[in-house]
């Protein structure tokens, strides 16, 4: 069977060069249709578990509390804030504003109602309240309101009273967005559990289409709102300091630094790397070739994406540049493989030597090829779906891959005129053959040294935290850095938190109760709830809350019915309303006010109220973990709440639980990756030993960076926690490559040591020019304002070069201690 799909593969691609590149023509041709339809997502809906149970509860409350899509702007004026000159800006910011077709309302200082201005009891200031545009304002007890009341302070202007924020609340999506997005989650939580009936996949898979469709046009339509609100900033920025904030920002910034650094840095790591390539060949036919198979792979790989519907997300945004990494992998081992032949068999014709090439280079690269897709394709696993998608990516990729290369490489080079090779190499002499001499002379000292690393690298694992802060995604001269750091320090914090108070029923009497002429007074229908829904206990428990919550370090600004309830005491000379009062209150204020000041913090009809956290991300201490499980237990075991009376949701506890599910799954993953790797490596050489040493070198430079990030402090988030499981699947591929080498060279030398000088001399050449490619390719990412990128440069860099010392020291010295092979192996080795 072998010979018959080798004799079908040389009559196609060796003797028909100029056919299998038309055929691979077509094909590209075919799968460039998809590339219009690539696209990058950023989302907080492609960075959650689908089978989070807490997903699910955010989801509900945010359809229980009409939760709105916005987007903040923070003013800091250069004239004092309640100056003549200041007011008339944030009057004209507003006006402009407002004129946005996605922009239903926005709400600034000018619009907030301030009941310190106005003299009298509380029916009084209801009715009465004045705003900062009032003709007859006091503005020092404006300041002092707006800088001091827990309804204003931190929200709509600084404790220090110099900044103002704008809340620019965006229209509804047409066509009922919000209720098909809900469905969805709906349906895809119950597919996460298992639960799902044939009529539900169906109706997921009939709305899916329309949901990306709809959601395609709210990314395009935010991208466009921030552009036009920055743009309105410009045009302001030089009367004040101006910063834009909101989770639609962060999205599509995050987008614009992911799309710019593949684009940008992805350009300049591809020339870079061709420039090696020059340097390394000195013939512009290796240079020519590596690029026109990366340009084949990157259109048909994109193309594909497209096709199928699959979208970059930050996890999975630098999956192009891996795919292209192990793309040129092979590409080096195949044109050194060329080079060897021209020196070694000078009789072979130019067709005949890239047939050998061909012959010599398809398994081991099909081997390693299967290790990492056994790498990768661990990450199906994962419970988060850009993991999964990721790992399906990169598992296709690399399938496409080794397509590409063994049929547009021989083809190229067969095409190509024949000609000697510009730079000889002998196999004596260059850093590889040193490293054979470290080995030889110091085989103790390396050992040694891997000890040394490996305890080093335990002490760093050790020192490992799982973290993930939005705000150090990005350097601190970008935009988005700091607008906010100047939300986190001025108007109290940026992640939204929320806890959900849940009380029993409230029972709706009928009768000739007070409530019932209390409703009657006001023309309401008797006999509702919110006839007697506030009562003693359940605003002494909202006040107890909010107060435990607000003395938590990390916690910036609270908000709930007590804040409200507080200024309305404070109304009433510091005197605390009875539940009569409180319901005669509710039912007198105006809708207006009513919707505004209380319809975010309680829902009478869940009987259940909200209070609204935002955590200041920007803490240089803040342990989120630890802050969410200090809430939980805090609210149980200090203020004796059970379990069942009370909610933690919103986007930290969202991600918490993405970065922990994905911290067990990686370790589940890396576990699995090692075992398939592992087994690859046995079946390959039928040999326990060579499988174990092959493996060595992946496992120490594994948790060599993992080591290296616990020493220097680098957090375990969303990015470099896949670090380890991507070092495994790029470092495998030259330990595999050696030790295939080696054992077919060790049956003709019949000697480890001078196997081991001739494998160096040869074979160790193409790894360590991979590696010199990918690590000043990927170096370059470093200069990226998106420190996902940076760090992903930095530590794959690290990675790359641990692990080529590794496989070209402490591997062969295993193979020299361990001896896995044997002369008499002729059949083995054949």
């Amino acid at each position: 069977m072998r010979r018959l799909f080798q004799n079908i593969y040389e009559g196609l691609v060796i003797e028909r060069p100029v056919v299998a590149l038309l055929l691979l023509l077509a094909i590209l041709g075919a799968a460039a249709s998809g590339v219009p339809k690539f696209r990058l997502d950023a989302s907080a809906d492609s960075l959650l578990l689908e089978s989070d149970p807490d997903l699910k509860q955010f989801r509900d409350l945010a359809k229980r509390y009409r939760a709105r899509d916005f987007l903040f702007m923070t003013v800091t004026p250069k004239d004092a804030l309640l100056s003549k000159a200041s007011l008339d800006l944030i009057r004209s910011l507003r006006t402009e504003l407002k004129a946005l077709p996605t922009v239903e309302s926005v709400t600034t200082v000018l619009d907030v109602p301030l009941v310190k201005n106005v003299v009298g009891g509380l029916s009084k200031v209801v009715s009465n309240y004045r705003t900062v545009d009032a003709a007859d304002l006091d503005v020092d007890k404006a300041m002092d309101e707006l800088t001091h009341s827990p309804l204003y302070r931190n929200m709509v202007v600084s404790a220090d009273g110099k900044t103002t924020a704008i809340r620019v609340t965006l229209k509804p999506p047409p066509d009922n967005f919000a209720d098909l997005q809900y469905e969805r989650g709906e349906l895809l939580y119950r597919r996460a559990q298992g639960h799902a009936s044939a009529a539900e996949l169906a109706r997921l898979a009939e709305i899916e289409p329309r949901y990306q469709k709809q959601k395609d046009a709210v990314d395009a339509s935010n991208h466009a709102t921030v552009e036009q609100l920055r743009e309105i900033m410009r045009t302001h920025g030089d009367v004040a300091e101006l910063h834009l904030g909101g989770v639609a920002m962060i999205a599509d910034d995050m987008i614009g630094y992911v799309r710019n650094d593949i684009v940008v840095f992805g350009t300049a790591s591809f020339l870079l790397a061709i420039g090696m390539l020059g340097y390394i060949f000195r013939e512009f036919r290796w240079v020519l070739i590596p690029v026109v198979n990366c340009t084949f792979i990157t259109v048909g790989i994109l193309g594909v994406l497209g096709l199928v519907g699959w979208k970059l997300t930050v996890i999975s945004s630098n999956f192009l540049a891996l795919t292209l990494i192990l793309a040129i992998s092979i590409n080096i081992h195949l044109i050194v493989r060329f080079r060897e032949l021209y020196r070694e068999r000078p009789e072979l014709s130019h067709r005949d030597r890239v047939r050998q090439v061909c012959r010599d280079m398809a398994s081991p690269c099909m081997y390693t090829s299967v290790t990492s897709i056994i790498g990768f394709g661990s990450l199906l696993s994962s419970d988060i779906r850009p993991i999964a998608d990721f790992g399906a990516m990169m598992s296709l990729s690399l399938v496409l891959v080794y397509f590409v290369v063994f049929t547009l490489i021989p083809a190229l080079m067969i095409l190509l005129p024949d000609r000697a090779p510009r730079v000889s190499d002998d196999g004596q002499s260059g850093f590889t053959v040193f490293l054979a001499r470290v080995t030889d002379k110091h085989g103790f000292g390396v050992m040694v040294a891997t000890l040394v690393i490996v305890v080093l690298s335990a002490i760093g694992i050790s020192k490992l935290e799982v973290e993930n802060s939005f705000i150090n995604y990005f350097r601190k001269h970008t935009e988005i850095y700091q607008g906010l750091k100047r939300v986190d320090e001025t108007l109290g914090g940026t992640t939204p938190l929320e806890i959900v108070l849940k009380f029993p029923s409230t029972e709706v009497k009928t009768g000739t109760g007070s409530s019932d002429l209390d409703a009657e007074m006001f023309g309401d229908e008797p006999g509702q709830k919110s006839d007697t829904w506030f009562t003693a206990d359940k605003i002494a428990r909202i006040k107890q809350v909010h107060d435990y919550v607000a003395a938590v370090p990390g916690v910036g600004t609270v908000m709930s019915l007590a804040s409200i309830v507080r200024v309305a005491e404070d109304l009433n000379k510091g005197r605390e309303f009875d539940p009569f009062e409180l319901n005669v209150i509710y039912k007198r204020l105006p809708a207006a006010l009513r919707d505004e000041l209380l319809t975010p913090y309680i829902n009478i009809e869940a009987d259940e109220a909200r209070i609204s956290l935002r955590i200041l991300d920007s803490t240089p201490d803040l342990r989120r973990q630890a802050l969410l499980k200090k809430i939980n237990e805090g609210l149980q075991q200090d203020l004796k709440l059970k379990p069942e009376e009370f909610e933690v949701s919103g986007l930290l506890v969202l991600y918490n639980n993405m970065l922990q599910s994905l911290y067990s799954s990686q370790i589940t993953s890396i576990g699995s990756a090692m075992l398939g790797v592992f087994l690859t490596l046995w079946f390959l050489f039928r040999n326990i030993r060579a499988a174990f040493i092959g493996i060595v070198p992946n496992m120490v430079a594994a948790g060599a960076v993992l080591g290296y990030m616990g020493w220097t402090g680098v957090p375990l988030d969303m990015m470099t926690i896949m670090v380890a499981a991507l070092t495994m699947g790029i470092a495998v591929e030259d330990c595999i490559h050696y030790v295939y080498r080696y054992r077919l060279e060790f049956y003709h030398f019949g000697d480890g040591l001078t196997t081991m000088y001739h494998c160096h001399g040869n074979i160790a050449r193409a790894g360590f020019y991979t590696t010199l490619v990918v690590c000043v390719g990927f170096s370059i990412l470093m200069l990226s304002n998106f420190t996902p990128s940076i760090l992903f440069g930095l530590l794959t860099t690290i990675a790359n070069g641990i692990a080529i010392l590794a496989a070209l020291t402490l591997m062969p010295k295993l193979l020299l201690m361990w001896k896995p092979f044997k002369k008499t192996d002729k059949a083995a080795a054949a």
